[in-house]
């Protein structure tokens, strides 16, 4: 019976030694699990910190970038775009140490520029203004209808728009200047171009299929020397003849011959001392030797618009 005991006793002893020590194996076990776990958790705070500064500052670079007008002439971001490229690497492969000396590299090269684009704007801007002036008197010429983009230029040069604004605007000028004299120059090339001349109510009028598109007030023939009346063409078209009269003519285009000379349409006449003749008489008296003439500004459009055969009808 005793050993039956003592057997009994010695199996309930292992069996609690056993569980005892499971016990404290798996404690054990546990709780380097959780020292783990806490060198782990500090360890990817210490990365996410990391990670949320480096982004922080690209963003706050990225913005810096954004302020960057890639289209004056002289800016290139070239070495910027190299050192944001380099960042990426890095960040691909966790050094972020690396990817933030990149960072710092590109954002004194995004300064550098900022700085250069400070002292190159206000050429730009000047240069776009006598382009976009050119435009608007070859426009003018080829009588495009101006009105909403007069308006976009008065206000951008009468306002208080910084030069980053105005150099914006005088771009989209450009562009859509560009586009009204192109579609313009393809409706004139397709078009029927004729002149008339009503002597008695001192006007020229240009017309295009039959559409009237300027009016141009001037002076005729004086008396004895009266502007004939009949069917011609442009025969000839020269930016400045010496004529007969001694006098320079600018915008030169003959209609017909008289004599031993021709008589045709011109601007305001000059002399060897440079004395403009008959300005005050346009659309008031006749005073040319038969010519047609009219102010330079007037009979520039003209000129640019009429071709050698147009036809030009002058009626009483």
């Amino acid at each position: 019976m005793r050993r039956l005991l003592y057997a009994r006793i010695a199996l309930v002893l292992g069996l609690s030694l056993a569980i005892i020590t499971a016990t404290l194996s798996f404690s054990l076990s546990v709780s380097d699990e959780i020292i783990l776990f806490s060198v782990r958790e500090s360890q990817f705070n210490v990365l996410l910190a990391s990670i949320k500064r480096i982004q922080g500052r690209r963003n706050a670079l990225v913005e810096m970038y954004e302020r960057v007008d890639l289209y004056i002439p002289g800016i290139s971001t070239a070495q910027a775009d190299s050192f944001f490229s380099q960042y990426k690497a890095a960040m691909r492969k966790h050094d972020f140490q690396k990817a933030e000396r990149f960072l710092g590299m590109a954002e004194l090269s995004i300064n550098e520029i900022l700085v250069n684009q400070e002292k190159l704007i206000p050429q730009e801007v000047q240069r776009l203004e006598e382009r976009v002036q050119e435009s608007f008197r070859e426009a003018e010429e080829m009588f495009v209808n101006l009105s909403q983009l007069d308006q976009q230029y008065f206000q951008t040069s009468n306002n208080s728009a910084d030069d980053h604004e105005r150099h914006r605007v005088l771009r989209k000028l450009i562009v859509q200047l560009a586009d009204k004299i192109s579609e313009r120059r393809l409706q004139m090339e397709g078009a029927i171009k004729s002149v008339v001349v009503i002597k008695q109510e001192r006007k020229l009028n240009m017309y295009e299929d039959e559409n009237l598109i300027h009016t141009i007030p001037i002076s005729l023939g004086r008396l004895g020397k009266e502007t004939r009346t009949g069917e011609f063409k442009i025969l000839d078209k020269i930016e400045k003849v010496w004529g007969y009269y001694q006098i320079w003519m600018p915008y030169w285009m003959g209609v017909y011959f008289a004599g031993s000379s021709e008589n045709g349409l011109h601007g305001i006449p000059w002399d060897g001392t440079g004395y403009r003749y008959w300005e005050d008489d346009i659309g008031v008296n006749n005073v040319t030797y038969g010519c047609v003439m009219a102010n330079d500004e007037d009979m520039r459009k003209l000129f640019s618009w009429s071709e050698v055969g147009t036809p030009v009808t002058i009626i009483d």
